[in-house]
This record gives structure tokens, sequence and C-alpha cells, in this order.
């Protein structure tokens, strides 16, 4: 039977505030202001200790994606084509000396969205 793992998604926020870090993350998306608004709470508790204020560098913005070169996407095989396909790494493993013998296949979709300022 094919396995499908569910992934959950969230959300990290870094806030600076007179030189220095808060953070907060989530991952219930549904109240974005209260998440921002507990890494500026943070933010501003630490600012109250800040001995050396952290100053961000001047840097252009740049916007880029990235795209993992695949030429099949295993998502698109038949499940059946991936378990004689395992059935054939299970037989080559299956040799004299070999005493235990374990077969894994995972595929991972992953899409990161990166901001900075």
């Amino acid at each position: 039977k094919e396995a499908v793992l569910k992934r959950e998604s969230g959300i990290g926020v870094r806030v600076l505030y007179k030189g220095a870090w808060g953070f907060s993350a989530a991952s219930d998306l549904s109240d974005l202001p209260g998440l921002f608004g507990k890494a500026l709470d943070n933010a501003k508790a630490a600012s109250q200790r800040v001995t050396f204020p952290v100053r961000l560098a001047d840097k252009e913005a740049v916007q880029a994606e990235f795209a993992s070169p695949c030429q099949i996407n295993p998502f698109q095989v038949p499940f059946a084509e991936k378990v004689a396909f395992m059935q054939e790494m299970d037989e080559r493993l299956n040799q004299a000396g070999v005493f235990q013998r374990i077969a894994d296949l995972t595929f991972v979709r992953k899409q990161i969205v990166f901001m900075d300022s």
C-alpha cells in the first residue's frame, strides 16, 4: 500500500526593535498580526537589556527561485513501478552473508519562502 505522510506548515517571524531581536513562530496562520505582535513584544523586552545593538548591513534586494533538477518526477511514477523497483533492489540484496535487508523510497516536495529585510 502506498504511504503518504502529512506535513504541516508554519511561519517564523523575527523583528528588530531598537537593536534587539524578537522572535515568534506558529503553525496556525490565522492570526498573523498577533504573531508579529508577539515578536515585537519580545524584541521590546529584549531591547531593555541590549549592550551591543544589532545593526543590519546595507544590501540590495534580491529575488530568486531555485528548483532542484530532476529527470523524472517521482510523484508521477506509478505505484506498481515503485514496488517493482523495490522488489528488484531487495532481490539484489538477498545474498549469502546479508542478514537484514531494509529498503525505503522517500520523496519530498518542499516549498520554502524566505524573506529578509
